[in-house]
């Protein structure tokens, strides 16, 4: 093991003691070769592509798929932020957990988080995205339809189920 594999650079996610938790959505991903950079690591931009397949297969779950958002035409959901923490190196042949949860559900964006687990509940990074929703014509910012926020509500950390 290379000291670089030691390195942690930020606190995995664990979840806290008696705390209820958001309802989650979990997928998994096995790492193929193009996911991975020279040294044979997940290469770190494809973290965000993980996280977004985790989100479109919640819509999917969910009943809104993210092709019938885009062929309505009605709405756009741009990622208007994103960032990534990494606990643990992923490597080729992986099979990872992506566990998906929103953070938080506004008037007009939402944030996700999905947080990538390695076999044996290992915590190995977490991605978090922020999606602001657009009027297709304008690019203005318009309010969360209210049929997609009742369909994410069960996921929401923010207002977990009792």
């Amino acid at each position: 093991m290379t000291s670089l594999e030691n390195l942690v650079i930020a606190k995995p996610f664990v979840k806290p003691h008696n705390q209820t938790m958001p309802k989650s959505f979990t997928t998994t991903h096995k790492v193929r070769l193009d996911d991975t950079d020279a040294a044979g690591v997940v290469f770190y931009a494809r973290l965000f592509v993980f996280a977004h397949h985790a989100y479109e297969a919640l819509l999917e779950h969910i009943h809104t798929p993210i092709r019938d958002l885009i062929k309505a035409g009605t709405l756009h959901l741009p990622i208007v932020h994103a960032e990534a923490d990494i606990f643990a190196p992923i490597r080729l042949g992986d099979k990872l957990d992506l566990n998906f949860t929103l953070e938080r559900i506004g008037r007009t964006s939402f944030t996700t988080r999905t947080d990538l687990f390695l076999p044996g509940q290992i915590s190995a990074a977490r991605v978090t995205l922020v999606h602001v929703a657009l009027d297709p014509k304008s690019g203005s910012k318009i309010e969360l339809p209210e049929s997609l926020r009742n369909r994410l509500a069960p996921f929401d950390a923010a207002n977990p189920p009792p």
